[in-house]
C-alpha cells in the first residue's frame, strides 16, 4: 500500500471513530422511556392508533440533547409495514428534576441531579388485519446505551423499546378496540446509599382490563437481550443476594405493580430495570408495554430514612385490612391513611410532601362528579395534594363503588375490575429525597352472573309456528340479579344471531317463536337455529353465553 494511501485508510479510521463515539455519546443521556398506544374512537379518524414514545434524559451528561426531530417508530410482524418507518412529533418538552435538589436541566454540569421528560407521538395510523399469536410489535431504537453496572458494554449496545399488541378473538385491529396501559408515575432515577426504594409506576388502563407486572430484560442491538453482568439478571437488576448474602432482593409486585428494594450501605452505581406491564382481556393477554428506567445511587452526607407510611385505618368496609380490598357495586369504601418523617437534616425537621394518583380520583381530590374515568370518583378530605407539613401528614379516602365501576362486554362478563390509588410521601433530604409510594388496591364485584339455561326441545306446529322449550334457572343472589331470558335466532348454524324476543319470568321455560314476530318470522324453507341466554348482572349488562345451539329439523 502506498504511503498516500495508507494516510487514506488512517483518517477514515480516525473520522469513522469520532463518528461513531459522537453518536455514542450524543444518546448515552438517555436514560429510560417507553411507548404506549391510545385507540381513537371518535371524529375522522375514529378506528386508527395513535403512538406515543417518552423519553428521559440526563441532563448532568455534557453537550447532549434530545432532537425534537427525527425520531421514528416501526412495526414488525405486519406485512404492510415493513421496511415503513413511522414519524414521530414532539409534544412536549418538561424538566422534571426535584425542586429544591437538583439543578435546573438548562444549567446541569456533570454529576448534578437533573432529568427532561420528552414526549412524542405519531399521526393517527391505520393497522388492519388480526395480528399473530407474537403480535404487532411497536419499538423504538437508537444507538447507544448508558454505561450501567448491570449490563455488560452497555455502550455497544442499542436502546430497544418496544410495545406488543396480541390477538384477541380473531379481531380485525381496525377499527381499534384496545388502548395500551399507560404509565401515570414517573420512573426514580436517584437514593442514597441505603435508602429503601419504594416504587410505583402506576400503570392505568382506560378499557378498565386487568394488567399484570415482571421484570424483564433488557434488549440492545437489533432487539436481542442485553448481556447482564456476573451476579446479575433481568429479575434481579440491582445488588441482590448474589453479589453479596447480606444485600436485599428487588422484589415486583405481580397484581399491583410495587417495586421495592432497600439498597445497601456503601454501595453506588447505576443500573437499568426493566419492567413489562401486561393487559389482560376476557382471560387473554391483549397487550404488552415496556418500561425502562436507570435507578442511581448515590452516597450521602448523612443517614435518612423513608417516611413511614402505616396501614390504612378502615371505616368501611369495617372489617377490612392491610393495603387491599374487596367490596361489592354499590358499596361505600372509607379509610385514614397517614405518612410520617420525623428525621431533621442540620437540626431542621424535614418537611414531608404528600401527593396522590390514581384513574378514579375526582378534579382536585375533591370532585365526586368529575374527573375520573368513571364517576362516582374517589375524593380525599382533610388533606388534598399536594400538600407539606412536618411530622405526619394524614388523608381520608372516600368512595361510592356502582356498578359503574365493573366492565362489561359482550365478549365475557367481568365479575370485577381492580383499581388502583397511589399515595407518595416524600421528603426535602438533599441530594436525593427519599420517597415512598403505597398502593391501596380496591377491587369492586359486579352483580352474580346468571348461568344461562340448558335448551330442550324445538317443535314445529303445522302452521309453520315454532316453539322452544328449556330448564329454567334459578338465582339465589340477594337482590336478584336475573332479568330475562333473551331468545336469539339465525337462519344460519354459524350466525349471525339475532333477538327476537325475551321471557322475563325466570320460572318459564317456552318461547313462541310465530309468523307473527315483528323482528323475524320462522323461515319456511330451511331449518331455524336458536341461542338461549340470561340477561343479569351489573346495569343488567350481561348476557351470559348460550350453552348450545339448538334447531328445528326441516322436511
Amino acid at each position: 500500500m502506498s504511503r498516500s494511501g495508507f494516510i487514506l485508510k488512517f483518517l477514515f479510521a480516525v473520522l469513522l471513530s469520532v463518528f461513531l463515539q459522537t453518536e455514542r455519546t450524543k444518546a448515552q443521556h438517555i436514560i429510560g422511556g417507553d411507548i404506549y398506544w391510545e385507540c381513537v374512537t371518535s371524529g375522522a379518524d375514529a378506528g386508527k392508533f395513535i403512538f406515543y414514545l417518552t423519553l428521559y434524559r440526563d441532563c448532568s451528561v455534557q453537550n447532549t440533547i434530545i432532537s425534537p426531530s427525527g425520531h421514528v417508530l416501526q412495526i414488525q410482524n405486519h406485512p404492510d409495514f415493513s421496511g415503513v418507518d413511522i414519524p414521530l412529533t414532539l409534544i412536549s418538552q418538561t424538566d422534571i428534576t426535584q425542586p429544591g435538589c437538583g439543578i435546573a436541566c438548562s444549567g446541569a454540569n456533570p454529576g448534578d441531579v437533573a432529568t427532561e421528560q420528552f414526549l412524542f407521538a405519531t399521526a393517527p395510523v391505520a393497522i388492519t388485519g388480526t395480528p399473530p399469536a407474537n403480535g404487532f410489535v411497536i419499538r423504538y431504537h437508537r444507538c447507544c446505551r448508558n454505561s450501567v453496572d448491570n449490563l455488560s458494554v452497555a455502550n455497544n449496545q442499542e436502546i430497544y423499546y418496544t410495545a406488543t399488541m396480541y390477538p384477541f378473538n380473531g379481531q380485525d385491529a381496525f377499527p381499534c378496540y384496545d388502548s395500551s396501559p399507560q404509565f401515570a408515575e414517573t420512573p426514580t432515577s436517584l437514593m442514597c446509599s441505603g435508602y429503601e426504594l419504594r416504587y410505583n409506576s402506576n400503570a392505568v388502563d382506560t378499557d378498565l382490563d386487568s394488567l399484570s407486572y415482571e421484570l424483564v430484560e433488557a434488549l440492545g442491538n437489533n432487539g436481542t437481550p442485553v448481556t447482564y453482568e456476573p451476579g446479575y439478571s433481568p429479575t434481579s437488576p440491582l445488588p441482590g443476594p448474589a453479589i453479596n448474602g447480606s444485600y436485599d432482593q428487588v422484589t415486583l409486585d405481580p397484581v399491583t405493580g410495587q417495586l421495592e428494594y432497600d439498597g445497601p450501605a456503601g454501595v453506588q452505581g447505576r443500573w437499568t430495570v426493566v419492567a413489562a406491564v401486561y393487559g389482560w382481556r376476557c382471560g387473554q393477554r391483549i397487550s404488552k408495554t415496556i418500561r425502562e428506567m436507570s435507578v442511581t445511587i448515590i452516597a450521602c452526607s448523612e443517614p435518612n430514612t423513608v417516611p413511614q407510611v402505616g396501614t390504612p385505618v378502615w371505616n368501611a368496609p369495617g372489617t377490612a385490612t392491610g393495603f387491599s380490598v374487596t367490596v361489592l357495586a354499590g358499596d361505600l369504601v372509607n379509610f385514614t391513611l397517614s405518612g410520617t418523617d420525623n428525621d431533621m437534616t442540620g437540626g431542621v425537621p424535614q418537611v414531608l410532601e404528600f401527593t396522590a394518583t390514581g384513574s378514579q380520583f375526582g378534579t382536585n381530590f375533591t370532585n365526586a362528579n368529575a374527573g375520573c374515568m368513571n364517576p362516582p370518583c374517589a375524593t380525599l378530605s382533610a388533606v388534598s395534594p399536594p400538600a407539606s407539613g412536618n411530622g405526619t401528614i394524614s388523608t381520608t379516602f372516600n368512595w361510592q363503588t356502582t356498578c359503574d365501576h365493573v366492565a362489561v362486554a359482550d365478549a365475557c362478563a367481568n365479575l370485577s375490575n381492580t383499581y388502583n390509588f397511589l399515595f407518595k410521601y416524600q421528603d426535602d433530604f438533599c441530594p436525593a429525597r427519599a420517597t415512598n409510594i403505597v398502593n391501596v388496591s380496591v377491587t369492586v364485584l359486579g352483580e352474580p352472573i346468571v348461568d344461562s339455561p340448558d335448551p330442550h326441545c324445538v317443535s314445529t306446529a303445522a302452521n309453520g309456528d315454532i316453539t322452544l322449550t328449556w330448564d329454567p334457572v334459578t338465582d339465589n343472589s340477594v337482590p336478584p340479579s336475573f332479568v330475562e331470558y333473551v331468545i336469539l335466532h339465525s337462519t344460519s348454524p354459524n350466525g349471525p344471531f339475532q333477538e327476537i324476543g325475551t321471557e322475563a319470568n325466570i320460572n318459564v321455560g317456552t318461547y313462541a317463536h310465530t309468523a307473527g314476530n315483528p323482528v323475524a318470522p320462522p323461515t319456511t324453507s330451511g331449518p331455524n337455529y336458536y341461542l338461549i341466554r340470561t340477561r343479569s348482572g351489573c346495569n343488567d349488562a350481561v348476557l351470559d353465553a348460550p350453552v348450545d345451539t339448538v334447531s328445528s329439523i326441516f322436511l
